[in-house]
């Protein structure tokens, strides 16, 4: 099964695709309206910030009558420490992702730790390499 289309496709497959993809909606309308109507499942959305932006819970019980323990217990949380730790950790999540119902995997600096364990123009080759998994 090929991941990525390698050749030329038609306008109307690319937007039968489009048409299939659904967006979640960040709870800020102005946001929503910015990013196109929600971030798309499927597609790596990249927003400064954007993790803070739903660590704002508490507005969740006056803004949609959700109890905020059950939105709260819908989440999965893990902190990595290491590009290698990332790593594993990317692989756990398309697996929760695969048995369970989450929608939205938001990563803060996909680039950062990558960034501080291959350092200098030396390790380049070594980081794009690690990246590219």
């Amino acid at each position: 099964m090929k991941l990525v289309p390698m050749g030329f496709t038609t306008a109307y497959e690319v937007h039968e695709r489009r048409s299939e993809l659904i967006q979640i909606r960040t709870g800020s309308s102005a946001l929503d309206r910015l990013i196109g109507g929600g971030v798309e499942t499927g597609h790596i959305t990249e927003v400064s910030k954007l993790a803070e932006l739903f660590w704002g819970y508490r507005s969740v019980k006056s803004k949609f009558n959700m109890d905020c323990k059950h939105v709260l217990e819908n989440i999965a949380v893990a902190r990595c420490y290491n590009s290698d730790h990332q790593i594993s950790l990317l692989t756990m999540a398309a697996a929760m992702m695969a048995e369970s119902r989450y929608a939205l995997l938001i990563v803060d600096s996909a680039t950062g730790l990558f960034r501080s364990d291959y350092c200098g123009r030396g390790e380049l080759a070594a980081r794009q390499m690690a990246l590219s998994k």
